[in-house]
């Protein structure tokens, strides 16, 4: 409780406790990882989104249990 009150007071204090406000207002999502979470609910225009890194994904056998 108390560590937590003092970590998360320094963040607030020094301005890292919130997203930016392109990321707050396009979505976290879209703006880390350059797709929404649900396409279907939240659809953002083409003008909106960043480029996408790669739009084929990886092709690769499975590993572990």
């Amino acid at each position: 409780g108390v560590f937590a009150l003092v970590m998360f007071g320094a963040l607030k204090a020094f301005g890292h406790l919130r997203a930016n406000t392109k990321a707050d207002t396009i979505g976290i999502d879209l703006y880390e990882h350059g797709t929404a979470v649900w396409p279907d609910l939240l659809p953002v225009p083409a003008d909106e989104a960043p480029a996408a890194a790669s739009a084929s994904p990886a092709i690769a056998p499975a590993v572990g249990d």
